[in-house]
Formats: structure tokens, sequence, C-alpha cells
């Protein structure tokens, strides 16, 4: 029989955070629980959804070290009901008493450690770099929600990580629209270009405060480590996406001889209107630059609805355009750009389906969107 005493408090904010990570559905008994290791004095708590594990420690009084495993949504959701903010948690091989005040509560025991499946790092030969939480937060979020979600083509699920040319660079890729960001980095030990899985992304975002952050990845394995005087450290680990990432690099080629500015917001006002009359399955629409104007314009056949938008553009570097493009797509991207105005160029005014690209008009903007051609 092993006592751990514990803040219910401070218990509570970390189990809200690992909680996270444990899966809805599993047709692994043992995930439906939590792993929790004592040593020292101090107690990690680890949930594996079967995709990301999550681990993060919290400071207990606990005179032996001891191993165990309890049902995760059963016990989160008995601490959260508890009142006083002291917890004992008196652990035997059969049962875990939890007693908080004066209520009391036994909870059988249906997976031991051995039995909890967990993701190991080889910290041997890691690539590895270190940025702040914000800046991961920030980037990473936006360029994953570029990832694609077909299962067939495994490489596009993934954000690319590459370090190139003293360049930390994220991508994102459906196949039909595209992202890369710039993105500012810490420190950069050796990194060989790694696939972070979108929904591994999206987790990691969802912990990460302030403060910096290790990245390390090693043998098909990424993990996310911090720890800082507060006490909020954490390690989220993720296997990676084993395939080659498509070369989309040249996509991405400044080409300011065919480029036109244009408002951000009446741009996205402007397709928010014309969407409206759209054939709802292709949800596509025509793109025209000709005498300092920007025209949109689409129709569906089905209903015999057609609209036209017409738009003022800023520039001296216009050739006349003719495009076809998907406006959830283009409203996708206008929604990542933050800044008052767009620029929107291409490569070669004269090649047909050349992709478009948009980014920030300004000469620090990080983030760069390709948007491919489709038909009407």
């Amino acid at each position: 029989m092993t006592k751990i005493t514990i803040d219910r408090e401070l218990l509570l904010e970390k189990l809200n955070k690992v909680y996270k990570f444990v899966p809805a559905k599993s047709i692994i008994p043992a995930l439906d629980n939590i792993l929790f290791d004592v040593k020292d004095n101090k107690m990690s708590i680890t949930a594996f959804n079967g995709e990301v594990q999550c681990k993060l420690n919290c400071v207990v009084k606990c005179k032996e070290d001891i191993s165990f495993c309890l049902p995760a949504k059963l016990f989160v959701s008995i601490v959260r009901l508890f009142r006083e903010n002291e917890l004992i948690v008196t652990v035997t091989e059969a049962k875990t008493e939890l007693k908080c005040g004066k209520s009391k509560y036994n909870l059988a025991i249906n997976c031991k450690p051995i039995e909890f499946p967990k993701i190991e790092f080889n910290s041997e030969t890691p690539n590895s770099m270190t940025m702040l939480q914000t800046v991961f937060n920030d980037y990473a979020a936006r360029a994953a929600s570029f990832c694609g979600k077909d299962e067939v083509r495994p490489s596009l699920t993934g954000m690319l990580v590459s370090f190139s040319n003293k360049e930390l660079l994220f991508y994102g890729c459906t196949g039909a629209y595209m992202c890369k960001a710039t993105v500012p980095v810490i420190s950069v030990d050796k990194w060989d270009d790694v696939i972070i899985p979108a929904n591994a992304v999206k987790k990691v975002c969802d912990i990460l405060g302030t403060g910096e952050v290790n990245i390390l990845h090693s043998d098909n394995v990424i993990m996310f480590s911090s720890t800082d005087k507060n006490g909020n450290d954490f390690d989220v680990l993720s296997t990676t996406v084993n395939e080659k990432f498509p070369k989309v690099e040249q996509f991405f080629a400044v080409a300011t001889e065919h480029s036109v500015i244009i408002n951000t917001s009446e741009l996205a006002d402007a397709l928010g209107r014309i969407k409206l009359c759209a054939d709802p399955l292709l949800m596509a629409a025509k793109l025209s630059l000709q005498n300092s104007n920007l025209e949109l314009s689409c129709s569906d056949a089905s209903f015999g609805n057609d609209g036209e938008e017409i738009l003022s553009i800023t520039n001296t570097k216009m050739a006349k355009k003719e495009v076809a493009f998907n406006i959830d797509f283009l409203l996708k991207i206008l929604e990542s750009i933050d800044d008052v105005e767009t620029t929107m160029f291409w490569t070669d005014a004269g090649t047909v389906n050349t992709p478009f690209v948009f980014k920030g008009n300004n000469e620090f903007a990080t983030f760069q969107f390709v948007l491919c051609q489709t038909s009407v």
C-alpha cells in the first residue's frame, strides 16, 4: 500500500491538459487509462491516444516510488467534483482509494503499468532545435491547417519541417493549395527534414504556453519538450510520417513582373458574396485582371444564378490574366493573411494553369500561400 498526497488544484490543472490526449474511443482498453509514475516526490502523468503521447509532471508527497494506472474518464470526473484541496491517493494491487475531505472513493485497477503502450524516444543521435512556444503555436497551427486529410497520400497529411540555407521552414500542402512559413528560431543543432502529422501539431499547440520548447526527432519519432521554473514542463511525442514530401518549393518562386496588390478584407467580402451564386459542388469562380480592375464572376447552371464583383487593384506590374479557382480555398488563404493588403503574383503569365501565390503586402511577410487553378 502506497499513500500519495497531492494538491488537487495543481493536479487538476495537469489533468485538464493531459486528458485531451485520451482517445474518445479506442480498441485498445489500456489507452482508456492514464499512467502515473511517482519518483522522488515527483509524479509524471501520461496519456496516449494511439498517435500522440503527452507526459506532464506534478509535485507530490510520497515516501516510495510507484507506477499505476487509473481509468481516465472516471478519475478526472471525480477529481473535478471534489471541493477540498488536499487529495490523498492510496494505491494497492487491486484498488486505488481517493480521499478528499470527507469524500472517499475506491477505483478498480483494470490496467497494469506494463500493459500501457508508450512511444519511446531514442536520444542518442537526435536532431534538435529550440524556439519560443508562442512562435511554434502561431506558425505551426497555420501551416498545419493547410495539410491534407487523404490517407492515400500520407505525405500530405503532415507538416514538413525543413532547415535550409539557414532558414527554418514549415510547409503544409493538400495538393490544391499550399502554405510556406519562414519561422524564427532560437537555435538549431542539427536538423533533417521531417513530416509531423497535422493531428500531432494541433495537439502540441493545445498544450503550449510561454517560454521555450525543445524539438527533437530521431528514428521516426519527434518529441516536444519544455521545462521551466514554474513547473509547466511537458513531453509530447508522436511518430512522424515516413514518406517523402512533394517538391513544392518551385511553386513559391517570386516573380514580381506579374503581381497585383489588393485590399485583403475587400477581396474576402467579395468572395463571400459571390459564393452565394456558385455551384455548391464545384464552388468555382473566375478571376480576371484587366484595366486596373480585378473581376470575379461565377454561375450556377443548375439554378440559373450568376454573380459578378469588380474590385480596384494597386500595382504597376500587371499582365492580363484569367484564371479559375475554388472560392473556399482562396477564402481560407485570406483568413491566414494578417496584413491589410495582399499581394498576388504568379511565375509565368503565359502558362496555362499556373498556380498563383498570395502573401501579405509587406517586406517582412513570413507566410506565402499557393492556390492551384481549377476548372469552371
